[in-house]
Order: structure tokens, then sequence, then C-alpha cells
């Protein structure tokens, strides 16, 4: 067995799926917004376990590639890998303190219906309903805004906007107590983006100035969605 042959066997199983998938993708087999395969296929395509085609589609998701979401399948984001950095978060801790120790100002509370840009952007289907919160963070005795964060729950509107009349900071807690869910575990998206006109005037900020982007969807135990939020 030559060297060159060597180094390729002693990549994992999952690995090598992944870089199929990643290949299938770049190809163009798979476009931006379309679905993979379910994981059943998969396995019968690669010949593999089940828990080999989900750390595949697991590294595909922290490469930036895919978003995955339960009982609506596994979603293309991009053709090549992105300059971002993903993770999954099980120390919830330190995520959710920020959002009690900080205070948000709600711009704006309203059902949408997800059209293809927004359903591409934080990893839902196409026509999938939210009620999207907008508003602005900010830091204790401190004017400026921190960010603009735009979250999307699967709750009763009216309810929702109960709730942040008292105002509450930390939307997360509210969700739960609507969607009698518990958050177990966060994905994490971070990336850097030039800001529209529109979100460069909420951070009262010049027009395309370069923001961190945070995406976080916050997941119950058995992977449901209980809320994203895009900041």
């Amino acid at each position: 067995m030559t060297k060159k042959r060597a180094q390729i066997k002693q990549i994992p199983r999952y690995q090598q799926l992944a870089e199929e998938l990643l290949a299938d993708i770049e190809s163009g087999q798979y476009d931006i917004g379309s679905y993979l395969p379910t994981e059943a296929l998969l396995c019968s395509r690669f010949e593999c376990s089940r828990y080999t085609v989900r750390e595949a589609l697991r590294y595909l998701f922290e490469t930036g590639i895919i978003a995955r979401r339960r009982g609506a399948g596994t979603i293309v984001l991009a053709t090549r890998r992105p300059p971002s950095f993903n993770q999954t978060i099980e120390s919830l801790s330190d995520v959710l303190q920020y959002a009690r120790g900080t205070r948000l100002s709600i711009i704006d509370t309203r059902s949408i219906r997800a059209d293809q840009n927004q359903a591409i952007r934080i990893g839902c289907r196409e026509g999938d309903e939210w009620v999207e919160v907008m508003g602005l963070r900010y830091t204790q005795n401190d004017p400026r805004p921190l960010a603009l964060t735009r979250i999307y729950a699967n709750v009763d509107i009216n309810d929702l906007r109960q709730d942040l009349a008292r105002g509450a900071n930390a939307i997360v807690d509210l969700v739960e107590e609507n969607a009698k869910l518990r958050v177990a575990k966060i994905e994490q998206a971070i990336t850097s983006e030039s800001l529209t006109s529109q979100d460069a005037h909420q951070l009262k900020v010049d027009p395309g100035s370069s923001a961190m982007r945070i995406l976080r969807r916050y997941l119950s135990g058995d992977s449901h969605v209980i809320h994203i939020a895009d900041s």
C-alpha cells in the first residue's frame, strides 16, 4: 500500500462521506435551497450506519454548507465552504446569560411566512410560519445599540406580545414557556458581512459597515427547533 493510500484510509468514514456529499453539492447536483436525501437514503447509498451519516451531516453543518431541522430535512446553504465558524454548544449558561444580562428594545413583532431567501438565511423550509421579533440589544448604561436581532419563534403571536409587554429581556425564556420545551443545545454560526442600509440605520452606523453576524438555533433534547436568533 502506498503512503498516499494509507493516508486516505486513515480518514474517518464519516468525513469521506461528507467529502463525497460536498463534491455532489459543488458539482451542482444539489443547488442552494434544495434538500439532501434523507438519512435512510444516504445510509442505503453509502452502505453505512445512521450514526456515520449523522456525523457526516454534522461535519457539513460545522463547515457551513448545510442547515438541519427536525421534520424538515437538510437544506443546502452554500456550494463551497464559506468563511464561517460553526459549532454546537452544549453548555448554555454563557449564551443565555448574555440574553438575560442585556436590555432588549423591541422594534417590531409580526407573523411571517419564510420566503426562499429567509429560508436559506436562517435554515428553515420555505413557507414555514414564524413570529418574527426584531429589536435592538443594549448593554447597561450605554445608549449605543450593541446588536440588531431578529428572533424567529413558533409560538402564538398574541401570547408572545403579552409576555414581551412584561419587559422580559431573554426571549428564549418566554418561548420555552409558550412552547413547553426546554433548550438542550444551541447551534451557532459566526460570519462577517456588510450591513444593509436598513440594518445600518437601526444600528446608527454607515451602510456597508462590517459587522459580525451570529446565527443561533435553539434546540430541544430531541432536536426540535425552539427558536432562531439572527443577530
